[in-house]
């Protein structure tokens, strides 16, 4: 998912990382399995933005309690115009 080097820079950046995060940081590739066994969230992004070759761009992100139905979390970015 980007270079040893890449991965460093970015590990640099955070105030604290988590044992977890920087075992990943190290590897030379991030698998799927790597990132569901985390036990939280990481305090930086495992990539850096250029490893984004196809051009993915999120325009909306919403996080619910699947229970309930309840809303914690919905942005979305403006339509172009």
């Amino acid at each position: 998912m980007g270079s040893p080097s890449q991965n460093k820079n970015n590990a640099n950046s955070a105030k604290y990382i988590s044992q977890e995060e920087q075992k990943l940081l190290d590897k030379q590739v991030i698998t799927p399995e790597d990132v569901l066994s985390l036990p939280r969230s990481t305090e930086n992004y495992l990539c850096p933005a250029l490893s984004n070759v196809c051009d993915i761009e999120f325009v909306r992100f919403k996080l619910r309690d699947m229970d309930s139905g309840t809303v914690l979390f919905d942005i979305s970015k403006h339509p172009f115009t």
